[in-house]
């Protein structure tokens, strides 16, 4: 598990390096008019469908930051920024509205609870990362049988509720953002797959491969990101690399005045 990070302002001219994976945290504020505007029509038309004016809110506000962070390292305006979608709908970057056609080396995730964000940002590394806001009444057996393994299980039950809520919300987001790096959804039951060790502390990597990654290359890291929320970043690179580990940065985003 990480300590607790610390996250800096970033510099103007953000740069990320092969093998670097740069982590952005943020607040989905109540967008602005001119957030809306960065939005393509397919964004606009799925903010549309919330039934409560707050999550459409925070989609709105967390799709706008997205381009807005994206566009510092793609030299591109936020609004022409393209995306194109896996058939579990896994977003990744459009070739097509790159700089002449170049292949999206970028790889990024986003997560949001309430009203906070995660973003993780990879080159040449793939990332999927997860944030939960911990709520302890949420933690009953319907939900590890859901989600544990059967040795996680074996290994919660027996805890009392407050170390069960600790260790089941970083077995919860390990999972997720593992789900959301390999782009398959709910396909994958989160009981089929094993992230903590004996000692409730988690695996250096699912015991899992992926036909485009090493067998074992996944990794992982429990993160705080904030005083009570869970979050977790998942990373794979690919065979052809030689990073195992890649370095991290951790960014607070703020909205330009």
């Amino acid at each position: 598990m990480l300590p607790p990070l610390e996250w800096s302002t970033p510099p103007r001219d953000v740069v990320i390096g092969p093998g670097q994976c740069h982590l952005w945290r943020f607040r989905l504020e109540p967008p602005e008019a001119h957030l809306w505007d960065l939005l393509s029509s397919d964004e606009l038309e799925r903010a549309q469908r919330y039934r409560f004016s707050h999550h459409e809110q925070h989609f709105v506000a967390g799709r706008a930051t997205l381009r807005q962070i994206l566009s510092h390292y793609l030299g591109l305006e936020p609004g022409r920024i393209c995306f194109i979608y896996s058939g579990h709908g896994r977003p990744a970057l459009d070739p097509a509205c790159l700089p002449d056609g170049q292949p999206p080396a970028l790889d990024f995730s986003l997560a949001h609870s309430e009203d906070r964000a995660l973003l993780a940002v990879g080159l040449g590394v793939r990332v999927g990362v997860d944030l939960e806001r911990i709520d302890p009444d949420k933690v009953d057996q319907d939900l590890l049988s859901l989600v544990c393994s059967p040795g996680e299980l074996g290994q919660l039950t027996p805890l009392s509720h407050t170390d069960q809520v600790t260790r089941f919300y970083r077995c919860w987001t390990c999972k997720e953002a593992y789900l959301k790096a390999r782009g398959e959804g709910l396909i994958l039951p989160m009981s089929s797959i094993a992230v903590l060790r004996d000692d409730g502390e988690t695996l250096t990597g699912p015991e899992l491969s992926d036909a485009a990654y090493c067998p074992g290359a996944w990794s992982q890291l429990v993160l705080t990101a904030w005083p009570g929320f869970a979050a977790a970043l998942v990373w794979a690179s690919p065979q052809d690399s030689d990073a195992v580990r890649p370095s991290f940065r951790q960014w607070e985003w703020r909205s330009p005045a």
